[in-house]
């Protein structure tokens, strides 16, 4: 069923009185976790009496998870909290992990295996910043501004313009949506760009949605650490297809296509400054002597716990 875009409109103004409507002191906790298959989330609100100060105020809560051919109970623990930046007020997301009835962690739930990874690396302090990318849809299911594949490939990297950059207002929407909800810190090894892959994916020969990894550890960015960061990539050359696997679906590999700024998912590479490689080490990284690895291969649909996780398992020994 689709809908037309007075429809929308109407929807979103005629909700507008009513979420200015005072709730306080009731907050509406919304808990948030991640789907059985991994590649989503889901979730579900509560309303709370009084404004949590802190996720220790937050309570425990149920959800459902659908595996194994059937629904299951189970359990939302809370982890972290944020000021809900769609409610507004005091409203909260909560960030939860999912057990199933035995206590141990819900399918699709790879945050406990990950979490002992760190755990066990804790002394090299490992730091990410995950870039997601992603297109924005219309009714149709098309891309904003899609043409075709066949069209040619005119500037679409940090255009200007209404005619160059489609959808510029809802990119700065939930870049201050994102702000609000989360705080202002910034990532310390760059911008986060968040991108998410349509939901129905169109081929193109260059063009396709990363989800690409900044990592290092704390040798990497003191004074000499470029010498770590080549040691690293030599261990990420090794375990070249152990870490595809876990850095995307299927469709990753029609992704890495080696066309244009793609790397071929066959051949490991890295590159001073160029993208077309699986793992960059960006030039101002290169000039200072120290700093981070972009690892250029997860998908947009990768987890990134997973993503994480064999990162450290990669780089860093315990």
């Amino acid at each position: 069923m689709s809908f037309l875009p007075e429809t929308l409109s109407l929807q979103k103004l005629a909700r507008e009185p009513y979420l200015a409507l005072p709730t306080a002191p009731q907050c509406l906790a919304t808990y948030v976790w991640v789907n059985a298959s991994g590649t989503s989330v889901k979730s579900k609100t509560q309303t709370l009496t009084c404004e949590p100060q802190s996720i220790h105020d937050v309570p425990l809560f149920y959800g459902t998870h659908w595996f194994d051919q059937q629904t299951h109970e189970i359990s939302l623990v809370p982890l972290r909290m944020f000021q809900d930046p769609f409610t507004l007020g005091i409203n909260k997301l909560i960030l939860c992990h999912a057990l199933v009835l035995d206590g141990s962690a819900a399918p699709g739930n790879r945050r406990v295996v990950c979490l002992e990874a760190m755990e066990a690396v804790e002394d090299q302090k490992p730091w990410f910043c995950f870039k997601q990318q992603y297109l924005l849809q219309t009714l149709e299911g098309q891309p904003f501004g899609w043409d075709s594949a066949d069209s040619p490939i005119k500037g679409v990297s940090s255009t200007v313009g209404l005619n160059n950059t489609f959808g510029r207002q809802v990119s700065l929407s939930h870049c201050n949506t994102c702000t609000r909800g989360s705080g202002s810190q910034r990532p310390p090894q760059g911008p986060s760009r968040l991108r998410w892959a349509p939901v129905q994916p169109v081929e193109h020969p260059i063009w396709a949605n990363g989800g690409h990894m900044n990592f290092s550890t704390e040798s990497m960015r003191e004074e000499g650490g470029l010498r770590f960061i080549h040691e690293a990539i030599e261990r990420l050359a090794q375990r070249h297809e152990e870490h595809l696997e876990v850095y995307g679906s299927e469709e990753n590999m029609q992704r890495l296509n080696n066309v244009g700024p793609n790397p071929d998912f066959s051949t490991f590479s890295w590159a001073v400054s160029e993208r077309k490689c699986s793992v960059r080490i960006p030039g101002h990284v290169h000039e200072a002597g120290r700093g981070y690895l972009e690892d250029r291969r997860p998908a947009a649909d990768c987890d990134p716990y997973q993503v994480s996780m064999v990162l450290v398992q990669t780089c860093c020994r315990p």
